[in-house]
């Protein structure tokens, strides 16, 4: 059995993406690389509906819909500041502690 493998690549102070799509064969287990694309491939516009949304759009989005809704977990943006980095990062430590106490207390 094949399974479609999609790696991406991003370089975050220039900005750039790019995707790398593989396939691997479970029964042999190997992995083939097929092609490398950039954001602004066919392919890409076919399969990434939120390409054209703006930051702002696709943030609102994604606090609405994404998986760990009411987890807890804060969700981090390129336009945070360096501050809204660490408290970030604070809040995930201290929540982190509290599930080891909880989890302990079982």
């Amino acid at each position: 059995m094949k399974y479609n493998v999609n790696i991406k690549e991003a370089e975050f102070l220039t900005r750039l993406i790019n995707f790398h799509f593989f396939t691997y064969d479970r029964e042999k287990s190997t992995i083939s690389y097929i092609h490398t694309e950039g954001v602004e491939s066919r392919t890409m516009a076919q399969n990434t509906p939120f390409k054209d949304f703006t930051s702002e759009r696709y943030n609102s989005r994604y606090r609405k819909n994404h998986y760990h809704k009411n987890k807890g977990l804060p969700i981090y943006v390129w336009e945070d500041i360096d501050l809204f980095v660490k408290l970030k990062n604070k809040m995930n430590k201290f929540r982190d502690v509290l599930l080891h106490i909880v989890l302990k207390l079982k």
